[in-house]
C-alpha cells in the first residue's frame, strides 16, 4: 500500500532538478533545502541512553 502523500512526490525530482538549472532559484532552493533538512533534524527523536 502507497502513502496517500506520494502522489505528491512523483515527478518532484526532475522538477526540483530543471528549477535547480535556473541561476533566479537556484538560492531560494538551497535556502528551502536548508530549512527543510534543519526542520527535519529537529523533529527526529534522540534515543535515551540505556539505564542498566
Amino acid at each position: 500500500m502507497s502513502s496517500t502523500r506520494s502522489g505528491l512526490f512523483q515527478g518532484a525530482e526532475p522538477y526540483l532538478r530543471s528549477l535547480a538549472n535556473r541561476k533566479d532559484v537556484v538560492a531560494r532552493l538551497r535556502t528551502a533545502l536548508a530549512q527543510w533538512e534543519e526542520a527535519q533534524r529537529s523533529t527526529v527523536p534522540v534515543s535515551a541512553p540505556a539505564v542498566g
